[in-house]
């Protein structure tokens, strides 16, 4: 794609410049970052290992990987080093005392002393230029880790990439003044004078859409915004909303008939709002799928089915795949396939991995390279916050609103603009303007960070829904508490054939396990009848504490007798160290390590005697 004359000045800045990039959605900020890369090498201004690029989030890191890779392999391209701000710190403490261990937030800051006590142990005055992507997310030790650089690296020039009308991670800040902002850290880097005095760039043209309402959204009421304006950045957005095609009531919402992999997002202001409206979806029958973060211990199906009841000790390799265990592989896929995903988890080269291997590399959290997939036709509507949809972007958007919860203090003044901005400016078609009116009736609880939606009774607050599917609420052993191993492999597989993403699944209360624990909800598979599995303990407990939160009636109110139509949100391998209890399951069938559960989501309905 040709550079405009906007994107060029940026690209043919020279490696000692100091620049702030302000560029919007849908102004190619990703090709002019790269072209910008290219130009740098290729003009003979430094090397490839001369340059640091600097990413916030992990999808940014691989994105810009990609688009890099694409450069002539003449400018060797591959040599630049393009780190996540948490990765670069865990590189500065390697490089300057070979210890790197603690969370992410207590690398930054150790990171930062040692920036300041001495730049070159760091490593960082090799570089002559440095690239930041996304900086108006950047925020707390992340934005101090920043500044020290500008202060410490005198002898680089930066090219900061930033869109102050996104800058929506300001909510976090709240409870701690002393938190630098994204905005602080760009007036800092603005009063920097070494190599050169800062200069102001703007990428005004936009390319993402023709849509009219789109257009004027991301021009004028985006100008409003980077420089400040808040009341007129409201007027533009009000009246880009206005634009925007009527859609109703989340429940009435009708969608065009999609092209074959167009996508379609419903973006909402909070997670209460996106679990009832996809529920109410995905009970109409529509494919759904919540943008959640995923685990970095979900490990695929696949792994935990093929390799369930085999023995620690038992090498996996390709004669063994090719026949004992050639029924247990996924449709499509070969035992090649399989043989080299499981080799490259486990990094045995060209050795074959035993199961011990795969369990310590399951436990270790490495990925899987993803297996073909049969089945291409899945094509969901995508329901996810405002928060979680930023960075993405979809065909065709129903836009729920962004209003503050009554009494929300506004972290920093603009920010519900920002937040309206950031939801409207994902259509790459069109906006869908619909009507939440569910705000009111949905509440969290203090007690156990759960959504339920409430209905007035009398004089009180009743509870007429509860959220369900939040990750670990699952008890992976209630699926393989059966009396042998044949058993338990049967009821797996049985699982992985009825429980596709998508099947609704209905929680009925039983006994506790044991005197004196909490009652225990099992996963009934609500087409079949059969039991897929059960919820761990403590999800009785948290159900009582959301309802004593939020109504704070006496603790001899009931729990419901069923929670209704929650749905598979996946199925995934699980080992020993992710359950909740192996007491009670016969020997051969804890020792097998490794067998598959099923994960659940949504807003289910709650019924009580």
């Amino acid at each position: 794609m040709p550079l405009d004359s906007e994107q060029q000045a940026v690209v043919d800045a020279p490696i000692d410049a100091n620049i702030v990039v302000q560029a919007g959605p849908g102004r190619g900020k990703t090709h002019v970052l790269v072209s910008r890369i290219a130009q740098l090498v290729d003009s003979g201004q430094c090397l490839p290992g001369e340059l640091l690029v600097l990413s916030f989030s992990r999808a940014a890191r691989d994105e810009l990987k990609r688009r890099i890779g694409l450069l002539d392999e003449q400018s060797n391209a591959a040599a630049v080093t393009i780190r996540t701000l948490d990765s670069f710190a865990s590189l500065v403490l390697q490089q300057a005392s070979g210890e790197n261990t603690g969370t992410y937030d207590e690398r930054v800051i150790r990171a930062i002393r040692d920036l300041e006590d001495d730049p070159d142990a760091c490593g960082v005055t090799q570089y002559k230029h440095v690239l930041v992507d996304e900086a108006q997310d950047i925020i707390g030790p992340r934005a101090d880790m920043m500044t020290t650089l500008f202060g410490q690296m005198p002898q680089a020039g930066f090219t900061v990439f930033a869109d102050s009308a996104q800058a929506i991670y300001d909510f976090s800040l709240l409870d701690n003044d002393a938190l630098t902002t994204s905005l602080e850290m760009l007036n800092v880097f603005e009063c920097r004078e070494l190599p050169s005095a800062v200069q102001i760039h703007r990428l005004n043209n936009y390319y993402r859409s023709s849509d009219p309402s789109l257009v004027e959204l991301c021009t004028l009421p985006w100008a409003s915004l980077v420089d400040g304006e808040h009341e007129a950045a409201k007027a533009g957005l009000d009246s880009a909303l206005a634009q925007s095609q009527a859609g109703g009531s989340l429940a009435a919402l009708s969608w065009p008939t999609p092209d074959r992999g167009q996508s379609r997002a419903v973006v909402c202001p909070n997670n209460g709002q996106i679990l009832l409206s996809a529920s109410r979806s995905i009970l109409a029958g529509e494919a759904v799928v919540i943008a959640r973060g995923e685990r970095d211990w979900a490990h695929p199906a696949w792994v935990g089915r093929l390799l369930f009841g085999k023995p620690q000790a038992t090498e996996i390799n390709l004669e063994l795949l090719e026949g004992e265990l050639s029924l247990r592989l996924p449709s499509g896929v070969s035992a090649a396939d399989a043989h080299l995903a499981l080799r490259r988890a486990c990094f045995s080269g060209k050795n074959n991995p035993k199961v011990r291997d795969i369990v310590i590399a399951l436990n270790r959290a490495q990925q899987f390279v993803p297996l073909p997939a049969p089945d291409r036709s899945y094509n969901p509507i995508v329901f996810s916050t405002i928060h979680r949809s930023k960075g993405r972007e979809f065909d065709e958007v129903a836009y729920v609103d962004y209003v503050p919860w009554k009494g929300q203090e506004e972290p920093t003044p603009g920010y519900y603009q920002r937040m309206r901005f950031v939801g409207m400016s994902r259509a790459k078609v069109r906006n869908f303007r619909i009507d939440g009116g569910v705000a009111p009736l949905l509440r969290k609880s203090k007690k156990s960070d759960r959504w339920a939606e409430c209905m007035y009774m009398g004089s009180g607050m009743g509870i007429k829904a509860f959220e369900v599917g939040v990750q670990g609420d699952v008890d992976p052993v209630s699926f393989v508490r059966f009396p042998s191993l044949e058993a338990a492999a049967s009821a797996q597989s049985k699982l992985t054939e009825l429980c596709n993403r998508g099947e609704i699944v209905d929680l009925v209360l039983g006994p506790s396990r044991e005197e004196g624990a909490a009652a225990i909800y099992s996963m009934i598979h609500r087409s079949s009848g059969l039991k897929v599995g059960e919820m761990s303990s403590w999800f009785s407990r948290d159900l009582q504490a959301t309802r004593q939160s939020i109504q704070g009636w006496g603790k001899d109110f009931p729990l419901p007798v069923r929670l209704e139509g929650c749905w598979v949100r996946g199925i995934y391998t699980t080992t020993p160290g992710d359950c909740e209890s192996m007491e009670g399951l016969p020997p051969e069938v804890a020792a097998s390590l490794l067998w598959c559960y099923v994960e659940i989501e949504g807003l289910a309905k709650a019924v009580w005697p």
